[in-house]
């Protein structure tokens, strides 16, 4: 659940600086914005159906760690990225559309068997908490990307919130937002997806031993 967290800050973070990172790092970009966005949630849409061949030939954690790595190339390009280059940014929504696309789908698959996991320790099935706990980290990482983000760029990028003209600082401190916190926050997620216990055996074996 820590590396859904995780993975859930990474994605709040960039979605919550992603238009004003058009508008002041990469402005050629103008009224297109929008179709990135398209793009970016209609790759995601159509590699679901991939993700699920992809977990059931390799399973689910080998899926969740090859899904999250497609964001490190669009989050070191969103780094480096300049306006002359707006148009690479279609190649990032494309990219990091693939790595979306497992974030919707393998953390959910994964919480039916962390369920049925704690059923046969304990004898108690809590679907209502994991459940709920997966649905409050969703709205917490949204709330903590935009006040962390707000703060960032008004502390250290100057931003002045209604003014059409801001300060270089701003567009560099997008950059550093929407790229080195996202990278670290994969990362984390990496290890505590790591020491996830369920491997193919051990579902196999809770559903034989729920079925009794």
């Amino acid at each position: 659940m820590l590396a859904y967290l995780c993975v859930w800050l990474m994605i709040s973070i960039v979605q919550a600086n992603l238009a004003l990172y058009a508008q002041y790092v990469v402005s050629d970009l103008g009224d297109d914005f929008q179709y990135l966005i398209m793009l970016l949630l209609g790759t995601a849409a159509l590699f679901i159906p991939v993700w699920q061949m992809v977990i059931i030939k390799f399973g689910k954690k080998i899926a969740f760690l090859a899904g999250m790595s497609f964001h490190f190339p669009g989050l070191l390009l969103l780094l480096y990225i300049k306006n002359d280059f707006s148009d690479a940014l279609y190649g990032v929504g494309v990219i990091s559309g693939i790595g979306t696309g497992a974030a919707f789908l393998v953390p959910w698959s994964m919480l039916p068997d962390v369920i049925d996991d704690v059923a046969v320790q304990d004898g108690i099935r809590r679907e209502s908490l994991f459940y709920a706990f997966f649905v409050f980290f969703t709205k917490f990482a949204a709330g903590i990307a935009l006040g962390l983000s707000t703060l960032a760029l008004e502390v250290f990028g100057g931003y002045e919130t209604g003014k059409c003209v801001q300060p270089d600082s701003v567009a560099l401190t997008l950059r550093i937002l929407v790229s080195t916190p996202s990278f670290v926050l994969i990362l984390i997620s990496f290890i505590f997806l790591w020491r996830y216990p369920i491997d193919e055996g051990r579902r196999q074996h809770n559903r034989e031993e729920l079925e009794r």
